[in-house]
């Protein structure tokens, strides 16, 4: 884990890690909070923005941030009378972000849920839906041991291996893609797509 070291000696050669949320102080800011505060309680503070930041890149399941419109979409799928959700918001919005980590959610929280994830073809799936998925998935799953059960197998290169996943409480995911014949996702059941 990151040590930050923050002295009276070395405080002007700090640099905080960039993040678009967690808005990092200032140099005139931290030597303000010194006055106002003292170094140790500076320090600790500093220190927690950075351990935030390391724990939002390490497991964004549990930790990675959440924009408020968020609680508006999940209120929403969470209405018995609502059975479909569109979500429209121009590119890099967070549209597939919010979908990989509702899905890693889905899938984890609930033993034998079945998902189908579908993208406009296999190769855009592989390069942008399959490693959001992966990115969310809880830590302890994506080292799991493959088992008769479980089976999570992914790489940059290729995805998810054979475009499904399963987890050890028997949830699967199956990637799918507009351009595939019809007749494959004909009649499937699934509790969330």
């Amino acid at each position: 884990m990151f040590q930050l070291e923050v002295t009276k000696d070395n405080l002007g050669q700090y640099r905080p890690t960039p993040h678009p949320i967690l808005v990092a102080p200032s140099p005139e800011t931290i030597a303000a909070l010194v006055k106002k505060v003292g170094m140790d309680e500076v320090v600790r503070r500093l220190q927690l923005r950075e351990d935030k930041i390391l724990a939002e890149k390490m497991d964004p399941y549990r930790h990675g941030y959440e924009p408020e419109h968020w609680k508006t979409a999940d209120s929403l799928l969470s209405d018995p009378e609502v059975n479909e959700l569109v979500i429209l918001g121009g590119n890099r919005a967070g549209k597939s972000e919010y979908a990989a980590k509702r899905v890693a959610q889905v899938l984890s929280r609930n033993p034998d849920k079945r998902v189908w994830c579908v993208h406009t073809t296999n190769m855009s799936s592989v390069q942008m839906q399959q490693p959001l998925v992966y990115k969310y998935l809880p830590a302890e799953f994506k080292t799991a041991k493959k088992t008769k059960i479980t089976n999570v197998s992914f790489t940059q290169k290729n995805g998810f291996s054979e475009n499904t996943f399963v987890l050890p409480n028997r949830s699967q995911c199956w990637f799918l893609n507009q351009s595939q014949d019809m007749k494959v996702i004909e009649g499937g059941e699934i509790d969330f797509l």
